[in-house]
C-alpha cells in the first residue's frame, strides 16, 4: 500500500475447511471459496515471494517490509525483487506489537548483573526480572510515542534524540535522575514525577532502584 492508500499487489490464501468437505458429503450444496486444499500446509514464504513476483512485474522495489515477528515474509519478497535487482536488499520492520514482544522476550532472557535486583532467593530474582523486562517494553513504548508526538514522527529528529534519551534512561533505572528533567521524556526526575512512582509494575513489587553495575 502506497502513501494515498494505493493497493500495488496482494495475496490471499483461504484453505478449504474439513466442515465444509463434512457438508458436502452430507449433500448440501457447500460453495467455498477456498484456493488451497485443507491438507496444505500455509508458508508465509510463498505468500511473500507471489507479493514479491506482483512487486516486480510492476518494477516496484521495496526498500522495508513490516512484519510479524517472522521474517520469512520479508525473505522471500527479497528473493523475488532480486529477479529484478539481483544486489537489492530488503529489510525487515516490526509492528509495535511484535517489537514490544520481542523486546520482553529479549530482556528477560538477558543475563544480568548478579546483585541487579533485590530479591532474597533465585526465584524472587526471576519474578523482579519479569517485571523490569515488561516495565521496560512499555516505557520504551512510551518514549518511542512521545518523541513521535514532539517531532511530528520525523525519524530523522527522533533519531538524534534517541542516544541522549537511552544513556538517560540507564541512568534513571540506577536511581540517578538529575538529567531526567531535560532529556528522560517521561521521568520528569523529581520526587512527584518519576519514573519510579509513575510505573505501576516497579511501584507493585517496591523496585526502587537497581543495582546496574
Amino acid at each position: 500500500m502506497t502513501d494515498r492508500k494505493f493497493i500495488v499487489a496482494s495475496v490471499v490464501q483461504n484453505m478449504m475447511c474439513w466442515k465444509g468437505a463434512w457438508l458436502r458429503g452430507k449433500g448440501y450444496p457447500i460453495e467455498c471459496t477456498a484456493n488451497l486444499y485443507r491438507a496444505t500446509t500455509l508458508s508465509e514464504y510463498e505468500l511473500g515471494k507471489e507479493m514479491g513476483n506482483q512487486l516486480g512485474l510492476q518494477k516496484f522495489l521495496v526498500r522495508y517490509v513490516t512484519t510479524d515477528g517472522d521474517g520469512r515474509s520479508a525473505r522471500s519478497i527479497e528473493d523475488a525483487i532480486k529477479a529484478l535487482e539481483p544486489m537489492w536488499k530488503v529489510e525487515r520492520l516490526a509492528d509495535p506489537v511484535h517489537l514490544g514482544q520481542s523486546q520482553f522476550r529479549a530482556s528477560n532472557r538477558a543475563q544480568y548483573s548478579a546483585g541487579m535486583f533485590h530479591g532474597k532467593t533465585k526465584e524472587e530474582n526471576r519474578q523482579l526480572k519479569t517485571v523490569f523486562s515488561k516495565d521496560l517494553k512499555c516505557r520504551c513504548s512510551m518514549i518511542i510515542n512521545k518523541l513521535m508526538e514532539k517531532y511530528d514522527k520525523n525519524i530523522d529528529d527522533m533519531s538524534k534524540d534517541l542516544p541522549k534519551v537511552l544513556d538517560v534512561t540507564l541512568r534513571c533505572y540506577d536511581g540517578d535522575c538529575t538529567l531526567c528533567q531535560e532529556h528522560s521524556i517521561v521521568c520528569k526526575g523529581d520526587a512527584a514525577l518519576n519514573w519510579w512512582s509513575r510505573s505501576s509494575d516497579l511501584s507493585i513489587y517496591q523496585i526502587t532502584a537497581l543495582q546496574m553495575d
